[in-house]
């Protein structure tokens, strides 16, 4: 597993433990409207580093890791083996992610949640995402 899935998934469980205490008395009824939490924004804003940034859309938390400046993917060839690792990286990581959704929903009483990865180019544009319904 690469080293930005690796973060990811050391943030999402460090997300788990936040939004379990946030709804352990009836909070949100999604993990949109628990993220809108003060403290957990708090929280978030101390887990977010290195262009990875935690969102969500109703019941889907959303990574984006956005590469920084330094990355050139003018260079089709380039631009080909970085996606094909990142597809081949997500594929691997799908066990880990699938068991931290599964202790999402069991902490935060939320269920159906989903996840999607995405990767950006400095400029903004979709290098490659992945979403995980499990």
């Amino acid at each position: 597993m690469n080293k930005t899935l690796k973060k990811m998934l050391f943030l999402v469980m460090s997300l788990t433990l936040v939004l379990g205490l946030l709804t352990a008395c009836g909070g949100p009824k999604t993990l949109e409207e628990a993220l809108q939490d003060e403290d957990v924004q708090e929280e978030l804003s101390s887990l977010e580093t290195d262009g990875v940034t935690i969102t969500a859309k109703g019941n889907m938390l959303i990574y984006t890791y956005t590469f920084d400046e330094s990355y050139d993917f003018s260079d089709a060839t380039i631009k080909e083996a970085v996606v094909s690792s990142l597809q081949a990286s997500s594929e691997e990581a799908e066990d880990a992610f699938e068991s931290v959704v599964e202790e999402l929903e069991n902490s935060t009483g939320i269920d159906d949640i989903s996840m999607k990865v995405s990767y950006l180019e400095a400029g903004g544009a979709v290098l490659y995402e992945h979403t995980y319904d499990f």
